[in-house]
């Protein structure tokens, strides 16, 4: 479940959840007429954010890249992995953490690591299931962007065996 605010200003900030209670109308009250309840919401992650997206692309080899985060809380990003591609590991320099993948992902094959809390394991746009491919160590459900990171600043490294300049890609 997706709760949507919209801003005065004319953003939108969402925070997701799922239903844990609430919404209940006894018989009686069901007559057509507006009526009030309370909707009990469980949110994994607590923050509302953005919904619209901001892109860093690495093309192959990957140099170190930074980011500015100039947020106020922990954001946990999409990381797509565009083949051919094995061993990949994405670390955050700034906070130690990273994720990685003991897979070959084929030429053409796109591998996406959703992080956060709640996050499973990376889904294959060819439909294989890589939970038992994930990297001894990854903190998928701990990759975050640092919003306390020394001006906001943000650095990564990625790695991995048989990229090819122009076609693999983070």
């Amino acid at each position: 479940l997706v709760l949507e605010v919209h801003l005065p200003g004319g953003g939108e900030r969402r925070i997701d959840g799922y239903l844990s209670g609430g919404v209940s109308f006894p018989p009686g009250q069901r007559k057509g007429l507006p009526l009030e309840t309370e909707i009990i919401l469980d949110a994994p992650d607590p923050a509302f954010y953005d919904p619209v997206e901001k892109t860093l692309a690495w093309s192959w080899p990957p140099p170190e890249q930074e980011t500015a985060y100039i947020g106020s809380w922990r954001s946990f990003p999409e990381v797509v992995i565009d083949g051919p591609l094995e061993d990949f590991t994405l670390i955050n320099l700034t906070s130690g953490i990273f994720i990685g993948l003991q897979y070959a992902i084929e030429a053409g094959e796109q591998v996406v690591f959703s992080t956060g809390p709640g996050a499973l394991a990376p889904t294959s746009s060819l439909g294989i299931n890589l939970a038992g491919k994930i990297s001894p160590g990854s903190e998928i459900s701990g990759f975050f962007l640092d919003p306390d990171a020394a001006g906001g600043i943000n650095r990564f490294s990625a790695g991995g065996i048989g990229g090819i300049a122009g076609t693999t890609g983070v």
